[in-house]
């Protein structure tokens, strides 16, 4: 038996065998199959790529819950503002009344007043993460220019409204030098129709919070039945054009155009009323953007208005101490127009948060899918792991024991041999002798 090539053998395996246990330690401690990249050299390539994308998403999650965490936080401050106008609209209400004194009017402005300071003041303290939220540098929205609004236009039997709503038609602000004709109100109606001299009457007031503007503006005018002519323009007019009818302020200076629809003896009682809405305001900024994460450059974004009490229409409700005056009938329309406004917002606010919800469902699908391929390569099957780290100690344990036997009785064996050559010598050395 050659002892020396057996032990070579043996010992050659177990080196194998002790490397081999040395890769089930490192991986059982891991819990990975790739540890290295001597390990599996394109399975670590493709199992890093597919972590750095499952990295990606699962910060691009956070990135879409802060934005919209952010939106939460708006939407809770849009709901103070909502609860604010309400109260302006009951106490609007409530002033809009010849029953109430002088004194309620004066207690119920005041309220009012500081109604509307409380607004500008939740819009402009709302923050996230040091971020203002209302105060529009988180939106690309264009602000809207000073504007008018017609809640109340009766139809006529021409089939037109009495205020001409027609394309490049319409009420019109006139820029005025000594006052602010952005803040005003004005109602028009067809008084009478008189069938003596075939005509009708159409009347109406135009007044102003501002007290640059004046008192009141009454106005009135004839119209033949069948025309949207006063008798003191020229007729017939020219073909195909609608006249322009203007309002002034105390100072002669127009404030208003309007135009008119066509009008009949039928139309007695119809009425228009138009109001004014200040220009809006924003702080310069655009729609805020975050990476979700689902490849290079994907951007979710969020767009938050520009909330004030401005914006909303509500900056200049001011009530008169008269039940009847059209000041006030105009204060409840101006508040109408802001809860429009602020229900329009809070419902894009939470369709936003709704979008990202979904976003933020997809990515997390995603990066499952991805995590669960990425297991597949580099997790260690720990079943498997531990069979081949028995059978690998099992193994050892057997060479150990082999190598021992063998180097144990290797001593024995060149003793055995030794004695049988030096007996075989001697034998042959008594033979040969004299």
């Amino acid at each position: 038996m050659d002892i020396g090539s057996l032990g070579g053998i043996v010992s050659l395996q177990q080196g194998k065998t002790a490397s081999s246990l040395q890769t089930d330690v490192t991986r059982l401690s891991t819990g990975l199959r790739i540890n290295s990249a001597a390990d599996d050299p394109s399975g670590l390539a493709i199992s890093q790529s597919l972590q750095s994308r499952v990295n990606g998403l699962d910060q691009g999650t956070t990135s879409v819950q802060d934005a919209t965490n952010a939106l939460t936080v708006a939407d809770g401050a849009l709901a103070t503002i909502e609860a604010l106008l309400q109260r302006i609209r009951t106490l609007v209400v409530a002033a809009n009344s010849t029953l109430e004194s002088s004194d309620d009017v004066t207690d119920d402005q005041s309220e009012i007043t500081q109604l509307v300071q409380e607004i500008d003041t939740v819009a402009a303290k709302t923050q996230f993460n040091g971020k203002t939220l209302l105060d529009g540098s988180l939106s690309s929205d264009a602000t809207k220019p000073a504007q008018l609004l017609i809640p109340v236009n009766d139809g006529v039997e021409s089939g037109d409204t009495l205020i001409s709503t027609l394309p490049g038609l319409g009420p019109t602000i006139e820029e005025s030098p000594n006052s602010s004709p952005e803040q005003f109100v004005q109602q028009l109606t067809v008084d009478s129709y008189d069938s003596t001299t075939g005509l009708l009457t159409l009347g109406g007031t135009i007044e102003s919070t501002d007290p640059e503007f004046g008192p009141a503006q009454p106005f009135s005018f004839q119209v033949a039945p069948g025309t949207n002519y006063p008798t003191y323009l020229p007729f017939p007019p020219v073909p195909y054009t609608v006249p322009t009818l203007g309002q002034q302020d105390q100072y002669g200076n127009p404030v208003l155009n309007f135009n008119l629809g066509i009008v009949n003896s039928g139309d007695v009682g119809a009425t228009s009323i138009i109001l004014s809405i200040d220009a809006q305001t924003k702080v310069a900024g655009q729609n805020a953007q975050v990476n979700d994460g689902s490849s290079e450059g994907s951007l979710v974004s969020i767009d938050i208005p520009a909330v004030n009490a401005t914006n909303l229409g509500v900056n200049e409700i001011t009530l008169s101490t008269d039940g009847d005056s059209l000041i006030n009938v105009a204060a409840e329309y101006r508040v109408d127009y802001g809860l429009s406004q602020i229900s329009t917002i809070r419902a894009q606010v939470g369709a936003q948060v709704v979008a990202l919800q979904a976003d933020v469902q997809s990515t997390d699908n995603t990066a499952v899918q991805l995590q669960s391929s990425e297991s597949n390569i580099a997790d260690l099957d720990v079943g498997q792991a531990v069979t081949q780290f028995t059978l690998d100690q099992i193994r050892s344990s057997i060479q150990t024991a082999v190598l021992a036997k063998l180097y144990n009785q290797a001593p024995a064996v060149l003793a055995l041999v030794q004695g049988d050559l030096s007996s075989s010598s001697s034998s042959t050395g008594g033979t040969a002798g004299p």
